[in-house]
């Protein structure tokens, strides 16, 4: 879970991951609890919600 205005920054980690990479995951997400952040990898969409 990310700190509160640090949402899009979390997903910084999984998108650097080897193990995302591995994985041949394609949708990453961060959330504070009230912000959720989401990426496509393939496509590099984004979506916030709040």
């Amino acid at each position: 879970m990310a700190t509160p205005d640090q949402v899009g920054a979390t997903l910084n980690a999984p998108r650097s991951s080897q193990e995302t990479a591995k994985g041949k995951v394609k949708v990453i997400l961060a959330t504070d609890g009230t912000t959720l952040e989401a990426e496509e990898l393939g496509t590099g969409e984004t979506l916030a919600c709040d």
